[in-house]
């Protein structure tokens, strides 16, 4: 909607060109931080789930089994299949995230 307010600014001398520029200035800047702030939520998340599953395979080498439940802060989700032989770590990233 700013961009075409922009545009009609541009060719019409009565509307205001001041507003739809600083959201164009603004707008890139959100999105760099956007990004920015997903690689580091995914970088920070790896290194939880990477710590969460050096623990899971210690205590399934002292139990014989992998717990059935952990509940973890923070988005990480843990999942024991079926088979209850393997498991599955997954978590959030963020707004931008996929």
């Amino acid at each position: 909607m700013t961009f075409i307010y922009l545009i009609a600014s541009l060719f019409n001398k009565k509307l205001n060109k001041r507003q739809p520029i600083f959201v164009f200035s603004i707008l890139p800047v959100f999105i760099f931080l956007q990004i920015l702030s997903v690689l580091t939520v995914d970088k920070i998340q790896k290194i939880r789930s990477e710590r969460i599953i050096v623990k899971i395979e210690k205590d399934k080498t002292v139990k014989g089994e992998l717990p059935r439940e952990i509940t973890y802060p923070f988005g990480i989700e843990y999942i024991r299949t079926i088979d209850n032989e393997n498991f599955e770590i997954s978590y959030s990233r963020g707004f931008f995230g996929y």
